[in-house]
């Protein structure tokens, strides 16, 4: 198995900023595998030479010309590496890149929050009737129409790749995981095991376009401040590779984990990190959870030349510990001992399983999904006087079920009270939020011939709600009635990079998952769905920035960006209203029916990640990544159109520099 090498002193850590490739609608065999087999630089010009597929992909935007798309940065050979990343380095750098402070951060953070609240009650309540929200005056008309205009420009901006992309973080480490709750603020976990707390808009004042956002650069163009944006670090929360252990033995099917989740790039480090308000949970491989809070302490900053003092508040990470009941200490003997993590013989107790995805709901439990088949679900808002969470000494989880297979992610859905786990031999399973009940089981990886299982799957919305006709709205007390025309469903990425989706049955009434019917099926007109062109590594990560929008992560080096809208017609399909009959693939036939539903397609693709791409957050504005070596890599796409084209005429001039065989 191949493990990624860490960085050292004089190591040459070159971040070129993922290419903007546009994908052929027609060309559904395009290879992509020199994205992720090539260095990003030639040896002798330091400039990326783009494959033979990169160069010949062509744009599906009418708007947009250029075939590649790139930003150059310095090779970073005089990259300085730390003796460690304390408290007072990290206050250093923040100190010298920060445009604002940390207590302005965490309250624009707060204002951000409240904010989204009120979108989710908006649109909540605007879905279920046309007629439920009035405008009280003609202020609030113009702030809505306003509103809706810029959310219109950011669709378009997804669908045609008009973005502004820059390096946002660089790390004297390599980044495995990332998670982001209300963004700028990231949590990172590393290929050491450290874990870090970032600002992604440190520095980010001037709108000078993805010409290197996030890095200062002096004498020359050699990049200073390289961790402008960092807040703290905490070290060796988890273990960095397979023969390191912490405090306990390695986990059971370790190594069995490691290649069904990584194949045979496993980068070291965290396997899996989630954040919530100010809770942070990460896992590593040497089993169980560990938790640690966001706080804020105030601090003297000397302000102006004559010694004037202000108070800011700074932001670190606190650790609280780990999960006792995944520990499973013998507490009769573990009590008698001053240090037990250091004196209690290893027969005393279990080694904890293996936790390979987390995730937090907004009804207040952490969902942790083990190797074991165990999902565990924990109250996570529950504090004793101390303010701790009470889950920390839990022995035993709120919520537990057995899946039946070892469980390699999951992700939830508040908006339908569903959440979805994929799982090595049963394939995707769904789940109820209120008590972890099993609602149904999908495997379309079941036939694979190529040994191929559900590596990754999330629930997307894909249309807006139709509106109801008076009958059906006077019948909407039926707890069982659910919409006619789907639209959500859950799409399942495979082991070997192939996609399927299958829409969802979602009750009328309360817009809630239909827990008798979670599955639509033949019966209803659906049928599971093959998406093409396949990914040519194993699919990672997903996520759904709005509406009838899905992002693709694969270790192909690539993240793909879709429309999987399934009634929607696309803007240049004709006038509106006009229909399309198009065909859908069946999964276990060759055969093809009619049907007014149409198939996702790719619009574009981001390429030139490492094979070590494991994670993205994705909202209606920005797209976040990992797979950059030590950089996180953000594609703002509510910039501009100034912001737009000033970035496109910067990786024009880069360009020059290329040079083709």
């Amino acid at each position: 198995m191949s493990v990624a090498p860490r960085p050292s002193t004089g190591t040459v850590l070159g971040s070129l900023l993922p290419l903007l490739v546009y994908m052929s609608l027609n060309s559904a065999s395009v290879h992509l595998s020199d994205a992720f087999t090539s260095p990003p630089y030639s040896a002798s010009t330091k400039t990326r030479t783009p494959s033979s597929a990169e160069f010949n992909m062509q744009s599906i935007g009418s708007r947009l010309k250029p075939v590649l798309q790139t930003t150059h940065y310095d090779d970073f050979g005089d990259f300085f590496f730390p003796n460690g990343c304390n408290n007072d380095d990290n206050s250093d750098a923040n100190t010298e890149g920060s445009s604002f402070s940390d207590s302005d951060l965490y309250a624009a953070l707060r204002a951000r929050q409240a904010l989204l609240e009120k979108e989710q009650q908006y649109n909540k309540g605007s879905s279920s009737s046309s007629s439920s929200f009035s405008l009280s005056s003609a202020k609030s008309f113009d702030v809505f129409e306003d509103d809706k205009e810029e959310k219109e420009m950011i669709r378009y901006n997804w669908k045609e790749a008009n973005c502004v992309s820059s390096v946002r973080l660089q790390l004297d480490d390599w980044i495995r995981r990332l998670a982001i709750d209300l963004y700028p603020l990231v949590v990172c976990g590393s290929a050491r095991g450290h874990l870090y707390l970032a600002d992604l808009e440190a520095g980010n004042g001037d709108s000078s376009g993805s010409s290197g956002a996030g890095v200062s650069t002096k004498n020359g163009g050699s990049p200073t401040g390289r961790r402008l944006g960092q807040l703290d670090c905490l070290k060796r929360v988890h273990a960095s590779h397979l023969e390191e252990s912490i405090d306990t033995e390695s986990p059971e099917q370790l190594n069995e984990a490691m290649e069904v989740l990584f194949g045979n790039y496993d980068g070291g480090g965290v396997l899996a990190i989630a954040a919530k308000k100010d809770w942070i949970v990460s896992s590593g491989r040497e089993g169980g959870v560990h938790v640690c809070s966001i706080v804020g302490t105030e601090e003297d900053v000397y302000t102006g030349s004559r010694g004037g003092k202000s108070k800011q508040t700074r932001l670190h990470l606190q650790p609280l510990g780990r999960l006792r009941g995944l520990e499973e200490e013998q507490d009769d003997f573990y009590g008698k001992l001053e240090s037990p993590l250091k004196a209690v013989p290893a027969s005393t107790y279990r080694t904890p399983p293996l936790i390979t995805s987390l995730s937090f709901d907004n009804q207040g439990t952490l969902w942790a999904a083990g190797y074991d088949g165990i999902l565990r679900g924990y109250d996570y808002e529950q504090t004793d006087v101390d303010d701790q969470p009470l889950m920390l000494r839990q022995k035993h989880p709120d919520h537990q079920v057995d899946m039946g297979s070892p469980i390699l992610s999951i992700s939830v859905n508040d908006e339908i009270g569903c959440g979805v786990a994929t799982t090595l031999s049963q394939g995707v399973v769904l789940f109820c939020l209120r008590d972890g009940k099993i609602l149904s089981k999908w495997n379309p990886f079941e036939n694979s011939k190529r040994g191929e299982f559900a590596r990754s799957a999330l629930l997307v919305q894909t249309d807006r709600p139709q509106p109801f006709d008076d009958q059906t709205e006077g019948r909407t007390s039926n707890a069982e009635l659910i919409y006619p025309d789907s639209h959500w469903s859950v799409i399942a990425g495979g082991s070997k990079g192939t996609l399927y989706q299958r829409p969802l049955g979602i009750q009328i009434r309360n817009g809630l998952i239909s827990e008798k019917q979670p599955l639509m099926d033949m019966e209803n007109g659906f049928v599971d769905r093959r998406i093409r062109p396949n990914h040519l590594g194993q699919i990672v990560a997903m996520g759904s920035p709005s509406t009838g929008l899905l992002v693709t992560a694969s270790h192909d080096g690539t993240m793909r960006v879709w429309d999987c809208s399934l009634y929607e017609n696309d803007d240049d399909d004709g006038e509106e209203g006009n229909s399309t009959d198009i065909s859908i693939e069946l999964v276990h036939d060759d055969s093809s029916i009619e049907s007014r539903t149409k198939k996702p397609r790719v619009l574009y693709a981001l390429s030139g990640y490492k094979v070590w791409l494991g994670s993205i957050f994705a909202n209606d504005r920005k797209l976040v990544s990992d797979g950059a070596d030590n950089s996180i890599i953000v594609h703002s796409f509510d910039e501009d159109e100034d912001d737009v084209l000033r970035s496109r005429e910067e990786d024009d001039e880069d360009m020059e520099d290329f040079t083709f065989d």
